[in-house]
């Protein structure tokens, strides 16, 4: 059983690592961490489902290894599914993602970036 904090440290590792380069070229590790009813409305107001999401990442040609996470938070919404919030820094991005904990561990299945207009 987790405890808030460490489910809190256990989900924001989880975020992370989709931000890592070596990862988000990894189609097969992508996958594993999506669920297979992922959706995600994109900053640009796109939407994008596991397929979408899995096809758009093969074809990322930006470095974004300098992604770095602020203002972190963790909202449990039930026994199985928690809401993150967060910013991301360099894209002065507000970030929003509900993760499912299903049977293998924990998958995300909602994600939304939002451009950060307040951000200086």
């Amino acid at each position: 059983m987790y405890t808030e904090i460490n489910l809190t440290q256990r989900i924001q590792a989880l975020e992370e690592l989709l931000l890592r380069p070596e990862v988000r070229a990894d189609s097969a590790r992508v996958s594993g961490l999506l669920a297979n009813d992922f959706f995600e409305i994109g900053a640009s107001g796109r939407t994008f489902d596991k397929a979408a999401t899995l096809q758009s990442l093969s074809n990322e040609t930006e470095d974004k290894s300098t992604w770095t996470i602020v203002d972190f938070q963790l909202v449990p919404l039930s026994d199985n599914l928690v809401q993150t919030r967060y910013s991301i820094l360099e894209s002065r991005t507000l970030r929003t993602s509900i993760w499912r904990k299903e049977r293998d561990g924990w998958v995300i299945f909602f994600h939304q970036g939002t451009i950060d207009h307040t951000a200086k």
